[in-house]
C-alpha cells in the first residue's frame, strides 16, 4: 500500500482506537487536536500509537533517537515510517553535530549514560543492564527535540503488558532482595526466581491453586513496596520540568499490538541493541515478559491473573494517570544502592 493510500484511509482498528481514545480521555493525556511528540523505537508499539493519534486527529511529530546500535538503523526506521504515511526525524545522540547543539548541561548527562553503554557493551563479565541507560539517554535526546519544537507532551509506546512487567519487576526484585535474602542482583539467580514463579503457574492451571509468588507481588503493591513505572502519565527523566511523558497505549494488552501488526503486515524494526537476544543475556524485564507472562497468557486462569495485576496497576494511579509516588525512586530506597549499583564511567568531555 503506497502512502498516499495509507494518509487517506483509517487502518487502525476501532477497538483499538476507542481504547487509545479512553486512556487520553480518561487521565486527560491530550487536549483535542494537541501537537504531540511520538517517541519511536521502530517496533510495533510506537509505530501503532503514531499512527492511532494521526488517525484521532492529534498533530503527531514523530522522533526517534539513533543510539549507534546499526549502521543504516536510522535509514530503515524512517522508511518504516513513511510506509505507514507518516514522517520521522531521527536523532543522533553520539554525532558531532547534535553534540554541539546542544547545552553542557545535557552534554554532560548524555555523555555519563552512554559511557555507561558503552563500558556493558565491552565487558561481557558485567551484570549490569543497558535498559536503564539507555531509556535515560533516550528520555533526555527526546526532551530536548520536544523543547525545540514547543511541544509539552512526549508519548511513549508502552502499554498494559509493559505496566504489569514493571510492577513485577518492582515485587519480584523485593522478593529476591529481602525475602530470598540476596545482597546484590545475580542474573542468575534472577532468572531462577523467575522459573521458580513459572513452576508455580504451571501447578496452578492443574490444581487452580494459588501461586504464591504472584500473592506475594499482589501484597507488596497492596503496601506499597511494589509498583509501576510505566503509568499514563510521568514527569521525563530530563531537564524540562514543564514537559511530560504519556501512556496512550495504556489499555492495550501486547497480544492485540501483536495480532493487529501480523493482519496489516507493517515493516518494523527493532532497537538493534542485541542485549536481550539470548536467555543469558536477558534483563529482568526481558525475563518476566517473555517467559512469565507468556506463560500466563496461555491459559484463561493466566490471563485472569494478568487482567489481577492490571487492576493492581491501576489502583495505585492518581487520578490523572500518575503515580503517587515515583516506582523508580521507591525501587531504589528499598532495596538499596548496593543491590544493582549504578556503573562509574570515566567522562569523555
Amino acid at each position: 500500500m503506497h502512502r498516499r493510500s495509507y494518509m487517506e484511509l483509517n487502518i487502525v482498528p476501532r477497538d483499538l482506537l476507542d481504547d487509545v481514545s479512553a486512556a487520553i480521555e480518561r487521565y486527560q493525556l491530550l487536549e483535542p487536536r494537541e501537537r504531540v511528540l511520538v517517541a519511536v523505537s521502530g517496533g510495533k508499539d510506537s509505530l501503532l500509537l503514531a499512527r492511532a493519534l494521526a488517525e484521532l486527529g492529534y498533530e503527531a511529530k514523530l522522533v526517534a533517537v539513533d543510539m549507534g546500535y546499526e549502521d543504516s538503523w536510522n535509514t530503515r526506521v524512517s522508511t518504516a515510517a513513511e510506509e505507514i504515511g507518516l514522517h520521522l526525524a531521527v536523532i543522533d545522540v553520539r554525532s558531532t553535530a547534535f553534540q554541539t547543539a546542544i547545552g553542557q548541561k545535557h552534554q554532560e548527562y548524555l555523555n555519563s549514560q552512554l559511557s555507561a553503554l558503552d563500558m556493558i557493551s565491552a565487558d561481557a563479565e558485567l551484570t549490569a543492564t543497558p535498559c536503564t541507560h539507555c531509556y535515560n539517554t533516550k528520555a533526555v535526546a527526546l526532551s530536548i527535540a520536544a523543547d525545540a519544537m514547543r511541544i509539552r507532551r512526549v508519548a511513549f509506546g508502552h502499554h498494559a503488558t509493559d505496566a504489569i512487567t514493571s510492577l513485577l519487576k518492582s515485587g519480584l526484585m523485593y522478593i529476591d532482595r529481602w525475602d530470598i535474602g540476596h545482597a546484590r542482583f545475580d542474573r542468575k539467580n534472577f532468572s531462577a526466581l523467575i522459573d521458580n514463579a513459572i513452576e508455580q503457574v504451571d501447578e496452578h492451571s492443574k490444581t487452580r491453586c494459588g501461586i504464591p509468588i504472584l500473592a506475594r507481588v499482589r501484597e507488596l503493591v497492596e503496601t506499597g513496596f511494589a509498583g509501576t513505572d510505566e503509568p499514563p502519565r510521568q514527569a521525563p527523566l530530563a531537564f524540562d520540568d514543564g514537559q511530560e511523558i504519556i501512556r496512550p497505549l495504556f489499555r492495550i494488552g501486547e497480544m492485540r499490538i501483536i495480532q493487529f501488526r501480523t493482519e496489516v503486515e507493517w515493516r518494523t524494526e527493532g532497537s538493534g541493541c542485541g542485549h536481550g537476544a539470548t536467555r543469558d543475556t536477558q534483563t529482568p524485564r526481558e525475563m518476566i515478559q517473555h517467559r512469565l507472562l507468556r506463560r500466563l497468557e496461555d491459559s484463561a486462569v493466566g490471563a485472569q491473573v494478568v487482567a489481577d495485576l492490571f487492576k493492581a496497576v491501576e489502583e495505585r494511579l492518581a487520578p490523572d494517570g500518575s503515580n503517587f509516588i515515583s516506582a523508580r525512586k521507591r525501587r531504589a530506597d528499598i532495596l538499596g544502592n548496593s543491590y544493582k549499583p549504578a556503573l562509574r564511567y570515566e567522562s569523555k568531555l
